[in-house]
């Protein structure tokens, strides 16, 4: 199956290299049609938008076998269903669309205006549901029912189309099992949207539907049939590892909770001194949690946090008894800024991201850090993505404290992409942090960053000097640090 082919057809069935340029090229001499000088243009459009389309959908990706190289950060992740990703989509297609109606069909050879004709023809089907009836399909528009859906789909994209060859593939399922459960949400909350419009499947439909979700939750996780087909293919390539316990904790314990912020034992007794919200201070760290939905979602969600903290060691586990009470829960992490400044001169606001599963690592890694460097530091943070907001405490108007200060932040930030995590989760490059931009990326990787915002900056008027750092800056890097700036208006109030 060509490019085109695949384009118009919206399966998952082709590779980037079997393109119709490609196909050509290996017809003889004699017998290959002459090429228009537009096609070159088409096919590079043809190839963006297939590459765009596989990198919004990683289970195309591991469908088509391109979840590997380049693309084997894809086979750790589930395709995005939220609303919001779904409104991309149709704006992608839609651009993707204008893009190839407007390559002139007389700059084309009769192969490749057939070509886009076939492709133009398909993306316009394909906006259609969304943008006439708001819908991602006509002929089955229900987004659950006996033969769709997450809870019939997913099971057996993760049993069949999910290869497992090494350790590392185990790993990409138990990480895309651990994102079922915000799939099926979204599936849900989508199926509810419908029946309000009344785009429900018929009775017997249902009555099969539930019969089959019934018959997918009876067994014990560590029976369900996605633990079961984990262990026995680990087993068959001879992969060691508790795999279908860990598939099980999974499959029992996936709670996505409505917020997950982690304050450690200095940040906690600053807080708890400046808000009185009940804090204990002898514990390491103190985990806030949030639920919501309705009143018995609520109860039962909590039910299953709390069993997962026990589990994990909690020494302490505390329920808000009312709205008074979860409003005085929240305080201490909403002024844990505020109550810094308390307790030091100045401090340094740091914004890094890692994978959840490292949280540990970097905060005894932080822990090291305050005693090579002679400060502290009090760690606050988005536990439920992995985005750190380290407080470095410092005196600004010591000089030597001030460096010794920009040191730590970056040993912070480097460390974090050690881990396989960025410089920033949330607050952004700009100045401060430029030079760890050269431990990130790539000379090539940053080549190409600056020769996009040159497209569209030539005379560098538009922010010079932030974001991208120059070769020649990160160059001198390697050599030495340099001054890295300081947070402005410390005093300030920042999530």
């Amino acid at each position: 199956m060509d490019r085109r082919t695949f384009l118009a057809s919206g399966t998952a069935t082709a590779a980037l290299a079997a393109t119709p340029a490609a196909a050509r090229a290996l017809q003889a001499p004699a017998a290959r049609p002459a090429a228009g000088p537009g096609d070159a243009g088409l096919n590079a459009i043809f190839d963006e938008v297939l590459k765009k389309t596989i990198q919004r959908s990683p289970e195309l990706a591991t469908s088509i076998g391109f979840d590997k190289g380049p693309g084997a950060a894809l086979k750790r992740q589930l395709t995005d269903r939220s609303p919001a990703a779904k409104a991309r989509a149709q704006a992608e297609t839609k651009d993707a669309l204008a893009r190839i109606e407007a390559v002139d069909p007389a700059t084309l050879s009769e192969a490749s205006k057939l070509d886009r004709e076939i492709v133009a023809y398909s993306l316009k089907t394909q906006l259609v549901p969304r943008e006439r009836f708001d819908l991602d399909a006509v002929m089955r528009p229900f987004a659950i029912f006996q033969q769709g859906g997450i809870y019939f789909s997913m099971p057996d994209f993760l049993n069949t189309a999910h290869t497992i060859s090494n350790a590392d593939d185990a790993e990409a399922l138990l990480s895309r099992l651990g994102q079922m459960g915000q799939a099926l949400d979204y599936n849900t909350q989508e199926q509810d949207e419908l029946g309000k419009r009344g785009v429900v499947a018929p009775d017997f439909c249902l009555d099969l539907t539930i019969e089959q979700m019934q018959k997918l939750r009876a067994p014990a996780a560590i029976d369900n049939t996605i633990a079961r087909s984990l262990v026995q293919r680990t087993a068959a390539k001879g992969i060691a590892g508790d795999w279908g316990a860990r598939a099980a904790r999974i499959i029992a314990s996936g709670i996505i909770p409505a917020g997950l912020e982690m304050m450690d034992k200095p940040m906690t007794a600053a807080v708890e001194d400046f808000v009185h919200a009940g804090y204990d201070l002898d514990a390491a760290a103190i985990l806030l949690c949030e639920s919501d939905g309705t009143p018995e979602e609520v109860e039962e969600e909590i039910g299953r946090m709390t069993e997962v903290l026990r589990r994990c060691g909690a020494s302490r586990l505390e329920v808000s008894r009312d709205e008074a009470q979860r409003l005085k829960f929240w305080s201490g992490r909403k002024n844990a800024f505020p109550a810094s400044g308390r307790i030091s001169p100045d401090y340094m606001c740091m914004d890094s991201t890692i994978p959840r599963k490292r949280l540990a690592e970097i905060l005894r890694a932080i822990e090291a850090m305050e005693q090579k460097y002679g400060l502290g530091c009090s760690n606050v943070f988005h536990a439920g993505d992995g985005n750190l907001h380290p407080l470095i405490l410092f005196d600004a108007n010591d000089p030597d404290q001030l460096h010794r200060c920009e040191q730590f932040g970056a040993d912070i930030l480097e460390t974090s992409v050690r881990l396989g995590g960025t410089v920033t989760g949330e607050h952004g490059v700009g100045v401060e942090k430029l030079n760890s931009m050269c431990v990130q990326f790539s000379p090539e990787e940053r080549a190409q960053m600056l020769a996009l915002k040159a497209a569209f900056d030539p005379a560098g008027l538009l922010n010079p000097g932030k974001v991208i750092p120059t070769l020649h800056r990160c160059a001198e890097y390697g050599k030495m640090h340099v001054s890295r700036g300081l947070l402005p208006f410390p005093e300030l109030e920042r999530f």
